[in-house]
């Protein structure tokens, strides 16, 4: 693994230059950290290489089904971007100097620093390999990851995606415009390095989560002081479930737009939006290029998280206004977005994109010519991003077999593919909450949440901090709102792991505010700590009758048991990653069957299995899962012929699945129509695998 990071070193450097060019255009309303800098840096440069991965898949995309097929192979890409770099880095080198020049390198070097420099090294390398350690135990990709990495695969070989996982309503469905399309964008780069192996994911799984955690600390270093980006790493540690997170990429999409969303919070605190300068528009242009990628990577996350953040921001932060325009502007902007949501999900109609469209241009226009305008500037973030997801919308329509069946989707069932959504009733929704934030609260150690809600009322009582407080309510909000909408959408309960990979955000957001709220709680500077501590010692030897004694007995006394259990608790959990990391492995009973199709079977046959994300990865053949099969054979065969099927792997997933329909329950047991040939059979764990080819007269 040590050499992987190793090849990869030079993306990091590449992602470093990119981004040196594109902070050289911002600017900022308060001077940052070097580390901070840094950071943004290497944000940037992942960023835009997504970005130009995605426009160069949706204009191959729309080439194709305009015309030939063409390909544009990453590496090509990759190389121009990287000449690009260079000569952009030359032409801003004075901007990006001047950037640096303020950093004093010797101030790295004072006693404060350094001591807080080397508490956060040693941490950052212990998280560091302990999450090479978990990745160990992972040996294959689960479903989601499966499917990432089988589209990043062909984006690196023809610049587009072109997966091999058919639709299963649409013949020769390739994914134009997948949901978290840009993981796959995102591992590619790495593909691009390691070749089209799982490792590649894991090791880009590392990255952006060492990222984001150095992301999460810059934001507490930000908003308060260095003390709590050392403790935010400390919370880490005390929370094994995040583990499995940074080692094993179950589904990359929550932890990258997890970074993506960190990293926005870090802009919206440091970028300059109130002067009325026309190159302040690169501010606004940013912000908007993140919401599209919030949005390209997790639709609920920007729906949910996004509009709150950005109409808090205009709100309270953009002017001094009353309380009452500050509300007014919130509900202005969180409803617009609300309306720009429910456009893209109606985006199957010509009508919705052609509005989202004009929107975007008509929109920048405005900002451009009429910038100094406040409504014009609260508005330029939803325009950038409208007019960045043009293109999207056009890759979609010039395929009319796509457009239709979101159609056809969407009037099946309005309200839940609009909102994807459906009402429970009142006990159901109470005890998935009940559910979902247990195993949020038990996420963490009991001497956590005790110090937190004491340092919650410590800050309620000093109205210093009020303000402070204030500024973190749109985190709790989101926390809020997001254990809600989980509790009332349409995902099922899911199983182990997956039970709290919903909660990636949402756990950063508690340490992140867990570090603010508690590093309150420490004095600012360690000599008038050292002070008091003298003084109360000095107090206590000669008053040990007094209350003060008292109370510290009583708190020592309270604390005492609860650090006991927490420890005994963590020491029982410390495996629990390890154990995810091998429970949800790749399917292993189909791997056999895998290697058979692989060497027996011909590029243009087309699968039919219940695992059809992990068959294209590891077969490289197209796949295809159907959610019915009807029962009677006749109906089966030309089910199979209208979809091309050439081979069916039956095995005790499909088998379940399918356990009301009599074919595959006599599939499974071996016994099988005249169209139908058995080719492989093999018990695994005293379960049948059958692999059957499909005979056409």
């Amino acid at each position: 693994m040590f050499f992987e990071f190793l090849i990869v070193s030079l993306l990091l450097y590449y992602y470093f230059l990119m981004g040196c060019f594109i902070t050289s255009f911002l600017e900022f309303k308060k001077p940052i950290g070097l580390f901070t800098m840094i950071v943004l840096n290497l944000f940037f440069g992942i960023l835009l290489m997504m970005f130009v991965l995605d426009i160069q898949h949706n204009i191959l995309t729309i080439l194709c089904s305009l015309s030939t097929c063409s390909s544009f192979p990453i590496k090509m890409t990759f190389i121009i971007l990287v000449a690009f770099s260079i000569i952009a880095i030359v032409v801003r080198a004075k901007q990006i100097r001047s950037r640096y020049h303020n950093y004093a390198l010797n101030n790295l070097f004072r006693r404060d620093t350094l001591r807080y420099l080397l508490a956060f090294i040693f941490l950052f390398i212990l998280l560091a390999i302990n999450s090479i350690n978990v990745s160990l135990y992972s040996k294959g990709p689960h479903t989601d990851t499966a499917l990432f990495l089988d589209q990043a695969r062909s984006l690196v070989s023809l610049g587009r995606i072109y997966s091999n996982v058919f639709h299963p309503t649409i013949p020769g469905y390739y994914s134009v415009n997948p949901p978290h399309i840009y993981v796959a964008f995102y591992y590619a780069q790495f593909i691009l390095f390691l070749g089209p192996t799982y490792e590649a994911a894991k090791v880009a799984n590392i990255f952006i989560s060492l990222l984001t955690v150095l992301a999460l600390c810059c934001l507490a270093a930000l908003t308060i002081n260095p003390k709590a980006s050392i403790l935010s790493l400390v919370l880490f540690f005390i929370a094994p479930r995040l583990w499995t997170f940074l080692g094993f990429p179950l589904n990359g999409s929550e932890i990258v737009a997890a970074f993506e969303i960190i990293a926005l919070l870090i802009l919206l605190e440091v970028l300059d939006f109130k002067t009325g300068k026309i190159r302040i528009l690169i501010n606004y242009f940013i912000i908007g290029l993140i919401s599209y990628s919030v949005l390209r990577t997790r639709i609920d996350y920007f729906s949910l998280f996004i509009p709150l953040i950005i109409a808090w921001h205009f709100s309270f932060y953009f002017s001094n206004c009353k309380l009452t325009e500050g509300v007014k502007r919130f509900l202005i902007i969180f409803m617009t977005y609300v309306m720009y949501i429910l456009f893209l999900r109606t985006s199957g109609f010509a009508t919705s994109a052609l509005i989202i469209c004009m929107y975007g241009i008509v929109g920048v226009l405005l900002a451009i010519f009429y910038f100094k305008h406040l409504t014009v500037r609260v508005n330029s973030i939803l325009s950038f991003t409208c007019l960045i997801s043009t293109l999207g919308l056009i890759n979609m329509h010039v395929n009319e077999a796509i457009a239709l069946s979101a159609i056809e989707s969407l009037m099946s069932n309005p309200l839940t593919m609009i909102t994807f959504t459906k009402f429970y009733s009142i006990s159901d929704f109470l005890n998935r909450l009940k559910i979902f934030s247990a195993h949020l609260i038990q996420a963490f150690p009991l001497t956590y949440w005790v110090l937190l809600i004491f340092s919650v009322l410590t800050i309620i009582k000093n109205k210093k901090y009020l303000n402070d407080a204030f500024k973190f309510a749109p985190f709790m909000l989101f926390i809020s709102l997001y254990l809600v909408y989980i509790c009332v959408s349409v995902i099922d309960f899911p199983q182990g792991f997956d039970k709290h990979r919903f909660f990636v955000l949402s756990y950063l957001l508690i340490i992140f505010m867990g570090s603010v709220f508690i590093t309150r709680l420490i004095p600012e500077k360690s000599i008038t700590f050292s002070i008091h501590f003298n003084l109360a010692k000095a107090f206590v030897k000669t008053r040990l009758n007094s209350k003060i004694m008292a109370f510290f007995l009583l708190g020592l006394v309270f604390m005492a048991p609860i650090i006991v259990y927490d420890i005994g608790l963590q020491l029982q959990m410390i495996e629990e990653p390890y154990k995810i990391a091998e429970q949800a492995d790749v399917v292993k009973h189909l791997q056999k069957a895998y290697t058979w199709l692989r060497a027996n079977s011909s590029q243009d046959d087309i699968i039919l299995t219940r695992k059809p994300f992990e068959a294209s990865w590891y077969v490289e053949r197209k796949s295809i899962f159907m959610p019915t099969l009807p029962q009677d054979y006749e109906l089966f065969k030309q089910k199979l012929r209208s979809y091309n099927i050439s081979y069916l792997i039956v095995d005790k997933l499909i088998q379940y699945d399918f356990r009301h329909n009599e074919i595959i329950q006599k599939l499974y047991n071996g016994k099988h129509p005249d169209f139908l040939k058995p080719l492989l059979n093999y018990k695994y764990d005293s379960s049948n695998v059958w692999i059957y080819k499909v005979i056409f007269n």
